[in-house]
């Protein structure tokens, strides 16, 4: 068997695999290439290329892999306009590709400029194969509504299709037409305002930098003045911008547009919440000891103002992501200064045999307010835990 229900594995046959995984019904290889159901997010498909052998997995990255159209402007008011429909123009079509934010793909034709190959449908060692149910690696926006803190603070996300091998990630893209690896650009949002034509935009992190759990642009120095309803749109710049709406100076850059739809969603009032501080939360075991404490701890950061306090708490859990029981250190009403180093230990004398690998967590809830967002941190254990029976 060359298939799973979702993929199609080297060596291919046809028409079982096609059959199977696409619903594809054709025995010629015309049929199958240009069927219309093939996913565009998939690395491993037909790609127009005049070569007859095997492609070189180079030369499939070269053509972004079969994606040929990547909507890019590089006046960033032409984008906005386009792209919210202020002035959707010839003049603010994108500058390479078909007037659409959407991005393309188109399958082979034939003959000798653009022949079907039977091993476009794995990587040219045969490791991996198409897969039907790629993901876009940008999607819609993470939630409905999102907060301003109450230091200013606002982090728009965004979703991230699953990666694997058999899908195309961004950082494997090229900008078409300047050779510029797209993982080298800056993450980034434009927003609207309902009832405005004024747009706004910022960037986040680089493409290669954004973590697996969502894309997002932290924007600082906000104020209840941008409350509202707004309509964001996920893009990329080859610069670095601070949040603004004076986008005339940017007139001279690289950007794209991602191949979804423009949102709508609600900024709302300040929220009071508290950070763990990246890269400090640490759970050990001591395996010198008889008693079966787990120690804990984390850095707290405070933005808030005035400073308040929190209720911090640890929880171990098992490798399947299930709570190994009631026995957990709570902190509350614990007063939390601009950083605070916060400790607990978690009993493990009665959760019975420790004979695999667990993670804490920790939860910090502001208390004393109407208005809050927690802000959580895991890690897996070190040394140990030393198995017991």
């Amino acid at each position: 068997m060359a298939h799973g229900t979702t993929t199609i594995y080297a060596p291919v046959t046809m028409p079982t695999d096609f059959s199977a995984v696409m619903g594809i019904a054709g025995t010629d290889l015309q049929t199958n290439n240009m069927s219309g159901v093939i996913n565009k997010w998939a690395k491993f498909k037909p790609i127009p290329y005049a070569l007859i052998s095997i492609l070189p997995d180079a030369t499939r990255a070269a053509q972004n892999y079969g994606i040929f159209n990547i909507p890019t402007w590089s006046n960033i008011n032409k984008m906005a306009n386009f792209v919210f429909g202020i002035a959707a123009t010839s003049t603010n079509a994108p500058d390479v590709g078909i007037q659409s934010v959407y991005w393309a793909y188109r399958p082979p034709t034939g003959g000798a400029s653009e022949p079907f190959r039977l091993t476009d449908w794995s990587d040219a060692a045969g490791n991996y194969g198409y897969y039907h149910e790629a993901e876009a690696p940008i999607g819609g926006a993470s939630s409905t509504s999102f907060n301003i803190d109450s230091s200013g603070h606002l982090r728009i996300s965004f979703k991230n299709g699953a990666q694997a091998s058999e899908t195309i990630r961004l950082d494997e893209l090229t900008y078409p037409t300047a050779g510029f690896d797209i993982g080298n650009m800056y993450f980034g949002v434009m927003m609207k305002k309902q009832g405005s034509s004024t747009v706004y935009a910022a960037t986040g992190p680089k493409i290669s930098d954004l973590p697996v759990q969502g894309a997002y642009v932290d924007i600082n120095g906000l104020s209840s003045s941008y409350n509202g309803n707004w309509e964001i749109f996920p893009m990329a710049s080859s610069d670095q911008i601070t949040f603004t709406s004076s986008l005339g100076q940017l007139t001279n850059g690289k950007f794209i547009a991602f191949n979804t739809e423009v949102e709508t969603v609600g900024i709302g009032t300040t929220v009071v919440r508290m950070n763990v501080m990246a890269n400090t939360l640490y759970a050990v075991v001591d395996t010198s000891r008889s008693t079966r404490l787990l120690y804990t701890g984390c850095t707290i950061e405070n933005v808030n103002s005035p400073q308040g306090s929190a209720n911090v708490v640890f929880e171990a859990f098992d490798e399947n992501n299930n709570s190994l029981g009631s026995n957990l250190r709570t902190v509350s009403g614990m007063n939390i200064g601009a950083t605070q180093s916060v400790t607990g230990d978690i009993d493990l004398q009665s959760i019975g045999a420790l004979q695999r690998a667990f993670t804490v967590s920790v939860i910090v809830t502001p208390t004393n307010v109407s208005n809050y967002g927690t802000s959580s941190d895991a890690v897996m254990v070190v040394h140990g835990p030393t198995p017991y029976a």
